[in-house]
This record gives C-alpha cells, structure tokens and sequence, in this order.
C-alpha cells in the first residue's frame, strides 16, 4: 500500500509535466496562519498564490482573514474576506471576495474515514459590480500508519453561478498531509474543468497550516 501511495504522487507530478490531457499545468501554494483560538471562535489569515503555463507565469494571489464559530462537534460556519490580484495578458484584475460558508464533518468511522460537506455563498466585486456564486464540497480524510504521511484526503467541488449553472468542477482523487518532520505540509493533486470551455488543467498543490 505505501508503494502505491508513493507511486500516485509520482504520478501526479509527472501528469503535471507531462501536459496530459490538459490545456494547461498549474501550481498553487498557500497558506493558513491561525491567529487565535478561544473555545468555540477561531481566525486564521489566508495567502495563496497561483501560476500557468507550469511555473512560467503568475495567474493570482489571494489574502485574507477568516473568522469561525464552532456550533457542535460536528458543525461549523465561517465568514472571511479575501483581496484578489488576478493576472491576464490584457492586464490585471483586483476583486474583493466576501465568503459565508458552513462546514460538517462525521466523527471517525468504523472504516476509519471522516467524512465531509461544505456549503459556501460568494459575493465577487469587481469594477463595482458584485456578483454571486455558489460552491459545494464533498471530501473524505482518513489517517494512515506511514511513517511521512500523516492523513489522506479525497475532495470533489462543484463551482455554480448565480443561476444555479454549473461553472466550474474540481477533483481532488488524492492529497496527503505529511507530517510535522516534513512541515507537515499537504500535497495535492487536482483536476480543474471548466464549464464554458470545456478546459481542463492539472493543479499540483502545496499547503501549510501554522
């Protein structure tokens, strides 16, 4: 089994190389910062920037904080605000993005799987004109007795806009949390198709949370 995991992220970094079926290869590296913690609330500062064309160019950069409220065990909701530097050929593009969201994930199952839903509204504003979007998420984590690898992880989002017309879908097939010995950073392969175009792109991820 270790043999397999290590193998689909060697696979992973190879797709993103090798431009496999994909009109593009990205890389998004972020991370999430938490500010403080106190019972039920927490906030944390985000930062993610994003490239195309492999490494070769910029595409974005995200900022901003969240804050969070913890209901039970299993429910959480979130509001959090981010700046948006977007980066065309024709030149760039700042939003402002305010988020609501609310989250639940399962205890730990007899599998050893937890599983989760998240249900998020977004308010885009550019150029003074807001507009709307819906994103919903599916995942499932379940920890693993390798010696670098902490959890993995599965993810599936939809992307709607304000009709309630699919824009955007990702899939996240596999991701590993590695643990603190390797900065317990989370290494992710992605799968980005968009509606309108019928584009797909690969997404390698790197992601810290301190």
């Amino acid at each position: 089994m270790k043999q397999v995991l290590w193998s689909l992220l060697f696979v992973t970094c190879g797709l993103f190389a090798a431009k496999i079926n994909a009109e593009d290869q990205q890389l998004w590296v972020s991370a999430n910062k938490t500010l403080f913690k106190q019972g039920r609330v927490s906030s944390s500062f985000y930062t993610e920037l994003r490239t195309q064309n492999g490494v070769d160019d910029l595409s974005g950069f995200f900022a901003g904080p969240k804050l969070s409220y913890k209901l039970n065990e299993h429910v959480k909701v979130a509001t959090a605000g981010k700046f948006i530097r977007l980066y065309n050929t024709s030149g760039d593009d700042q939003l402002q993005r305010l988020e609501l969201e609310a989250s639940f994930s399962s205890g730990k199952l007899a599998s050893g799987w937890h599983f989760g839903l998240r249900n998020r509204v977004e308010y885009i504003e550019k150029d003074s004109e807001t507009n709307g979007r819906y994103r919903i998420r599916v995942s499932a984590d379940k920890d693993t007795p390798f010696v670098h690898i902490k959890r993995f992880h599965i993810r599936q989002e939809w992307i709607l806009d304000e009709d309630y017309q699919l824009t955007e879908y990702r899939l996240v097939p596999f991701a590993f949390t590695l643990k603190d010995a390797l900065m317990g950073a989370q290494v992710s392969y992605l799968l980005r198709r968009k509606s309108k175009t019928g584009e797909y792109s690969h997404v390698l991820g790197l992601a810290w949370q301190f």
